[in-house]
Protein backbone atom coordinates (compact mmCIF):
# COMPACT_ATOMS: atom_id res chain seq x y z
CA UNK A 1 0.00 0.00 0.00
CA UNK A 2 1.23 3.19 -1.03
CA UNK A 3 0.73 6.20 1.45
CA UNK A 4 1.65 10.00 0.55
CA UNK A 5 2.15 11.99 3.00
CA UNK A 6 -0.56 14.84 1.71
CA UNK A 7 -2.70 15.46 -1.35
CA UNK A 8 -4.47 18.80 -1.07
CA UNK A 9 -7.44 19.04 -3.45
CA UNK A 10 -7.88 21.89 -5.52
CA UNK A 11 -11.13 23.90 -4.65
CA UNK A 12 -13.52 24.34 -7.83
CA UNK A 13 -16.47 26.50 -6.23
CA UNK A 14 -16.44 28.52 -3.07
CA UNK A 15 -20.01 29.46 -2.07
CA UNK A 16 -20.87 32.34 -0.58
CA UNK A 17 -21.76 30.65 2.74
CA UNK A 18 -18.79 28.85 3.11
CA UNK A 19 -19.93 25.52 1.53
CA UNK A 20 -17.18 24.27 -0.86
CA UNK A 21 -17.88 21.62 -3.96
CA UNK A 22 -14.55 20.34 -5.83
CA UNK A 23 -15.91 18.32 -8.71
CA UNK A 24 -17.97 18.51 -11.61
CA UNK A 25 -21.00 17.22 -13.29
CA UNK A 26 -23.44 17.56 -10.44
CA UNK A 27 -26.21 17.22 -12.39
CA UNK A 28 -26.05 13.82 -12.34
CA UNK A 29 -26.28 14.18 -8.29
CA UNK A 30 -29.38 16.37 -8.82
CA UNK A 31 -31.44 14.96 -11.45
CA UNK A 32 -31.11 11.51 -9.09
CA UNK A 33 -31.64 13.27 -5.82
CA UNK A 34 -35.25 14.76 -7.72
CA UNK A 35 -35.79 10.72 -9.30
CA UNK A 36 -36.78 9.42 -5.81
CA UNK A 37 -39.61 11.54 -5.13
CA UNK A 38 -42.38 8.84 -3.95
CA UNK A 39 -39.77 6.32 -3.23
CA UNK A 40 -39.06 5.50 0.76
CA UNK A 41 -35.99 5.81 2.46
CA UNK A 42 -33.19 7.85 3.46
CA UNK A 43 -30.90 9.90 1.59
CA UNK A 44 -27.14 9.38 2.13
CA UNK A 45 -23.29 10.61 1.10
CA UNK A 46 -20.67 9.03 1.97
CA UNK A 47 -18.11 11.70 1.88
CA UNK A 48 -19.06 14.89 2.28
CA UNK A 49 -15.87 17.21 2.92
CA UNK A 50 -17.53 20.70 2.94
CA UNK A 51 -20.84 19.73 2.06
CA UNK A 52 -20.95 21.25 -1.39
CA UNK A 53 -23.04 17.73 -2.87
CA UNK A 54 -25.55 17.84 0.69
CA UNK A 55 -26.20 21.33 -0.70
CA UNK A 56 -27.10 19.73 -3.82
CA UNK A 57 -28.92 17.67 -2.50
CA UNK A 58 -30.90 19.44 -0.76
CA UNK A 59 -31.52 21.71 -3.32
CA UNK A 60 -33.14 18.91 -5.54
CA UNK A 61 -35.50 17.76 -2.90
CA UNK A 62 -36.47 21.28 -2.25
CA UNK A 63 -37.08 22.05 -5.78
CA UNK A 64 -39.08 18.98 -6.37
CA UNK A 65 -41.14 18.93 -3.67
CA UNK A 66 -39.84 16.34 -1.51
CA UNK A 67 -39.95 17.92 1.72
CA UNK A 68 -39.54 16.17 4.90
CA UNK A 69 -36.61 13.76 3.76
CA UNK A 70 -33.81 12.97 5.93
CA UNK A 71 -30.04 13.16 4.65
CA UNK A 72 -27.20 11.70 6.27
CA UNK A 73 -24.06 13.01 5.72
CA UNK A 74 -20.98 10.30 6.70
CA UNK A 75 -17.70 11.50 7.00
CA UNK A 76 -14.98 10.82 9.80
CA UNK A 77 -12.86 13.68 9.07
CA UNK A 78 -9.33 13.68 11.57
CA UNK A 79 -7.18 14.09 8.52
CA UNK A 80 -7.04 10.13 8.51
CA UNK A 81 -5.16 8.38 5.45
CA UNK A 82 -7.85 8.31 2.33
CA UNK A 83 -7.98 6.09 -0.71
CA UNK A 84 -8.10 8.70 -2.95
CA UNK A 85 -7.86 6.47 -5.84
CA UNK A 86 -7.57 2.99 -6.57
CA UNK A 87 -3.57 2.11 -5.25
CA UNK A 88 -2.99 5.48 -3.95
CA UNK A 89 -3.67 6.55 -0.09
CA UNK A 90 -3.21 9.80 1.37
CA UNK A 91 -4.07 12.60 3.86
CA UNK A 92 -6.31 14.83 1.74
CA UNK A 93 -7.16 17.88 4.06
CA UNK A 94 -10.03 16.62 5.69
CA UNK A 95 -9.08 18.00 8.97
CA UNK A 96 -11.30 18.25 12.20
CA UNK A 97 -10.70 22.41 11.67
CA UNK A 98 -12.87 21.38 8.25
CA UNK A 99 -15.45 19.30 10.27
CA UNK A 100 -16.05 22.08 12.57
CA UNK A 101 -16.90 24.55 9.23
CA UNK A 102 -18.42 22.06 7.71
CA UNK A 103 -20.90 21.47 10.71
CA UNK A 104 -21.37 25.00 11.02
CA UNK A 105 -22.24 25.76 7.47
CA UNK A 106 -24.16 22.81 6.87
CA UNK A 107 -26.49 23.46 9.46
CA UNK A 108 -26.63 26.64 8.87
CA UNK A 109 -27.80 26.40 5.30
CA UNK A 110 -30.38 23.55 6.37
CA UNK A 111 -32.03 25.24 8.74
CA UNK A 112 -35.86 26.43 8.33
CA UNK A 113 -35.70 24.39 5.47
CA UNK A 114 -38.10 20.99 5.18
CA UNK A 115 -35.26 18.60 5.47
CA UNK A 116 -33.69 17.32 8.43
CA UNK A 117 -29.91 16.95 8.04
CA UNK A 118 -27.55 14.76 10.01
CA UNK A 119 -23.44 15.10 9.92
CA UNK A 120 -22.37 12.05 11.32
CA UNK A 121 -18.13 11.39 12.06
CA UNK A 122 -18.00 8.41 11.19
CA UNK A 123 -16.29 5.92 8.69
CA UNK A 124 -17.99 4.10 6.54
CA UNK A 125 -17.09 0.77 7.77
CA UNK A 126 -18.35 1.85 10.77
CA UNK A 127 -21.99 3.19 9.70
CA UNK A 128 -22.50 -0.43 8.81
CA UNK A 129 -21.37 -1.60 11.93
CA UNK A 130 -23.64 0.58 14.28
CA UNK A 131 -26.76 0.58 12.02
CA UNK A 132 -27.29 -2.38 9.98
CA UNK A 133 -30.83 -2.09 11.22
CA UNK A 134 -31.89 1.41 10.40
CA UNK A 135 -30.83 4.96 11.73
CA UNK A 136 -33.38 6.31 13.88
CA UNK A 137 -34.69 9.45 13.01
CA UNK A 138 -36.81 11.66 15.77
CA UNK A 139 -39.91 13.79 14.25
CA UNK A 140 -43.05 13.36 16.59
CA UNK A 141 -42.29 10.20 16.87
CA UNK A 142 -39.34 7.55 16.26
CA UNK A 143 -38.91 5.99 12.92
CA UNK A 144 -36.16 3.67 12.47
CA UNK A 145 -34.91 3.98 8.92
CA UNK A 146 -34.00 0.77 7.36
CA UNK A 147 -33.92 2.19 3.82
CA UNK A 148 -32.14 4.23 0.89
CA UNK A 149 -33.81 6.03 -1.19
CA UNK A 150 -30.74 8.02 -2.64
CA UNK A 151 -27.09 7.05 -1.69
CA UNK A 152 -23.84 8.93 -3.29
CA UNK A 153 -20.85 6.75 -2.86
CA UNK A 154 -18.16 9.73 -2.61
CA UNK A 155 -15.70 8.14 0.45
CA UNK A 156 -12.94 6.28 -0.08
CA UNK A 157 -12.50 5.29 -3.93
CA UNK A 158 -10.64 1.99 -4.00
CA UNK A 159 -12.57 -0.69 -5.63
CA UNK A 160 -12.50 -2.65 -2.34
CA UNK A 161 -14.55 -0.39 -0.02
CA UNK A 162 -17.01 0.72 -3.24
CA UNK A 163 -18.34 -2.92 -3.04
CA UNK A 164 -18.23 -3.44 0.53
CA UNK A 165 -20.78 -0.05 0.40
CA UNK A 166 -22.41 -1.53 -2.19
CA UNK A 167 -22.99 -5.17 -0.35
CA UNK A 168 -24.57 -3.08 2.85
CA UNK A 169 -26.79 -0.67 0.08
CA UNK A 170 -27.67 -3.49 -2.19
CA UNK A 171 -30.60 -4.93 -0.08
CA UNK A 172 -31.86 -1.70 1.72
CA UNK A 173 -33.17 -0.01 -1.10
CA UNK A 174 -36.02 -0.09 -2.66
CA UNK A 175 -36.96 -0.19 -6.64
CA UNK A 176 -36.88 2.89 -8.12
CA UNK A 177 -33.89 4.26 -5.80
CA UNK A 178 -30.58 5.92 -7.27
CA UNK A 179 -27.27 5.30 -6.62
CA UNK A 180 -24.51 8.17 -7.85
CA UNK A 181 -20.71 7.38 -8.01
CA UNK A 182 -18.23 10.07 -7.41
CA UNK A 183 -15.22 9.94 -9.38
CA UNK A 184 -15.46 7.00 -11.36
CA UNK A 185 -12.20 7.27 -13.50
CA UNK A 186 -10.55 6.34 -9.97
CA UNK A 187 -10.91 3.00 -9.71
CA UNK A 188 -12.47 0.28 -12.28
CA UNK A 189 -15.74 1.28 -11.85
CA UNK A 190 -17.04 0.52 -15.22
CA UNK A 191 -14.91 -2.89 -15.49
CA UNK A 192 -15.55 -4.33 -11.88
CA UNK A 193 -18.88 -2.09 -10.47
CA UNK A 194 -21.36 -1.45 -13.36
CA UNK A 195 -21.65 -5.17 -14.58
CA UNK A 196 -22.12 -5.82 -10.85
CA UNK A 197 -24.69 -3.53 -10.61
CA UNK A 198 -26.57 -4.48 -13.44
CA UNK A 199 -26.71 -8.03 -12.44
CA UNK A 200 -27.86 -6.79 -9.00
CA UNK A 201 -31.50 -5.30 -10.88
CA UNK A 202 -30.11 -1.21 -11.31
CA UNK A 203 -30.16 0.30 -14.49
CA UNK A 204 -27.70 3.24 -15.58
CA UNK A 205 -29.24 6.53 -15.28
CA UNK A 206 -26.68 8.98 -16.44
CA UNK A 207 -23.00 8.90 -16.63
CA UNK A 208 -20.77 12.07 -17.08
CA UNK A 209 -17.18 11.50 -16.18
CA UNK A 210 -16.42 11.83 -12.81
CA UNK A 211 -20.33 10.96 -12.13
CA UNK A 212 -22.59 8.02 -13.11
CA UNK A 213 -26.07 7.39 -11.70
CA UNK A 214 -28.33 4.27 -11.61
CA UNK A 215 -31.97 3.20 -10.98
CA UNK A 216 -32.94 -0.04 -8.62
CA UNK A 217 -35.12 -1.73 -11.77
CA UNK A 218 -35.66 -5.12 -10.09
CA UNK A 219 -36.06 -7.03 -6.94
Amino acid sequence: MSILTKNIRSVKKIFSDGIEVDSSAYEVLSDAAKAIKGVPGLCLEMGTRRAGSAKIIINALLENGDLGRSLLCVDPYGDMVHANEEGKFARVDYTNDMRKDTQRNLYRYAHGKPVNVYLLILEDIEYFKRFPDGYPVYDKTKHLMDRYALVFFDGPHDIQSVLTEIEFFKSRTPRGGMWVFDDINKYPHDEAVEPKLFELGWKLAAKKSPKASYVKVKG
